[in-house]
């Protein structure tokens, strides 16, 4: 745990010390996802979208369904200025891109 901790603190210095601005915090209701998101930058919002469906092997219909979970996050544009930061799981992201991150 301690290593998540460093990793997560880690994450946030360096968004702090290359001055990249960061708008919403947006995190899957999962505590480690919400727990890395406050580590690194203070705050976050839940949202379920950002959570993996409960299941060991999925089938196409529920790789959809998370697909079509997270597109809308993926695409929306950030405010003036700043970016939108995610923090969820890697079957979130593979489902909406094809690619294990």
């Amino acid at each position: 745990m301690k290593l998540a901790i460093g990793q997560a603190e880690a994450i946030g210095t360096a968004f702090t010390e290359k001055a990249i601005p960061v708008g919403n915090v947006i995190a899957s209701e999962y505590c480690r996802a919400w727990q890395t998101a406050d580590l690194a930058f203070g705050t976050h919002e839940k949202n379920a979208n950002l959570n993996f469906l409960p299941f060991e092997d999925y089938t196409d219909e529920q790789v959809e369904e998370m697909k079509s979970n997270v597109m809308p996050l993926l695409t929306a544009f950030p405010g003036d200025g700043a970016n939108t930061v995610m923090v969820g799981h890697d079957d979130i992201f593979e489902a909406a891109t094809g690619n294990l991150p």
